[in-house]
């Protein structure tokens, strides 16, 4: 007669299962949140650098403009490219705008 017998794991066999599944867990998150990270990180440097280099552009072309034809000229190129351009004068008012009619604008001392 064949008597078959169940074999179940040892308590220590199950608990090393369980801790090496733990362990995997664990490592696969720490990975994917590192991974993340470093893919949030590389998005947000070249955001900011492309950031940089329009306003970079922005300030050094800006003293060049000698007349307001020249500044209202650049103004519609920057409109082109969805940029707003705005000078303030040290008491906040408002000289220069592409976007907005100078009229509509507030005071941004405030």
């Amino acid at each position: 007669m064949n008597r078959q017998q169940t074999v179940s794991p040892s308590p220590s066999l199950a608990g090393h299962i369980h801790l090496r599944i733990m362990l995997i867990t664990a490592v696969s998150v720490m990975v994917t949140a590192l991974l993340c990270t470093w893919v949030s990180y590389s998005a947000f440097r070249e955001e900011i650098f492309a950031s940089l280099e329009i306003s970079t552009k922005l300030i050094s072309d800006i003293p060049m403009l000698e007349d307001e034809h020249q500044l209202a000229s650049y103004a519609r190129e920057l409109s082109e490219e969805n940029i707003r351009l705005t000078l303030i004068a040290k008491d906040g008012s408002v000289l220069f705008d592409n976007v907005a009619e100078l009229s509509d604008l507030d005071n941004h001392l405030n």
